[in-house]
């Protein structure tokens, strides 16, 4: 079926992505269908042990073109870099462009969640965001999702056939946040597709 993105030009300036249990493999999918000269900036929270040094952005580096790291306090967003949410903080974006990073209470049991991310993205870009979730064993992301299609922007969520966790997109799907349902192997090229204008989308599922 034809998706919502079909036909769509360039009218994204963020791409927020949100993932839990099974969200490295699904990431690394994602983001290896990027150009190098993606032209939006690329915010992700995966949800991670605080117990350990991650070495989330050294593994998804090796999958893409684009450059990935994780955020700072104050970082401005860049166009074409992955800025991924660290251990323990949680990750938003202020009213003057800039990242915050927070250790404020735990939300879906997780810091970083996914939800601080999308509802500040949606607020600060509204229809010029593009949210995503993919697979995860929790409910989070789902508010997020729904600020970002309440403000006009596009929610592409991970069906569950190929979520190994299906809760996040679940989530996403109870609340009528999601623009639009694609197997893994579709997500990335509809992506580039809203983002840099390409025709290779792939159909996928209305919601």
């Amino acid at each position: 079926m034809e998706t919502p993105v079909s036909g769509a030009r360039s009218r994204f300036d963020i791409v927020a992505i949100g993932s839990s249990a099974g969200g490295v493999e699904a990431l690394s999918r994602v983001l290896s269908a990027l150009p190098a000269d993606f032209p939006a900036a690329v915010v992700a929270v995966h949800h991670l042990s605080r117990h350990n040094t991650s070495v989330l952005a050294d593994v998804l580096g090796r999958c893409t073109s684009l450059p990935v790291r994780f955020a700072h306090e104050d970082d401005p967003l860049i166009p074409g870099t992955v800025l991924l949410a660290p251990a323990d903080r949680h990750l938003a974006i202020h009213p003057d462009g800039m990242l915050r990073l927070t250790r404020t209470a735990r939300l879906n049991f997780s810091r970083p969640a996914v939800d601080p991310l999308l509802v500040s993205v949606a607020f600060q870009y509204g229809p010029r965001a593009l949210g995503v979730i993919l697979t995860g064993a929790n409910g989070d992301g789902g508010v997020g999702a729904w600020a970002i299609h309440y403000t006009g922007g596009v929610v592409i969520v991970q069906d569950t056939a190929t979520s190994l966790f299906p809760q996040m997109p679940e989530s996403a799907m109870s609340l009528g946040a999601a623009s639009v349902m694609l197997p893994l192997e579709a997500i990335g090229p509809a992506i580039r597709e809203l983002v840099c204008g390409k025709d290779d989308q792939e159909s996928g599922t209305r919601t």
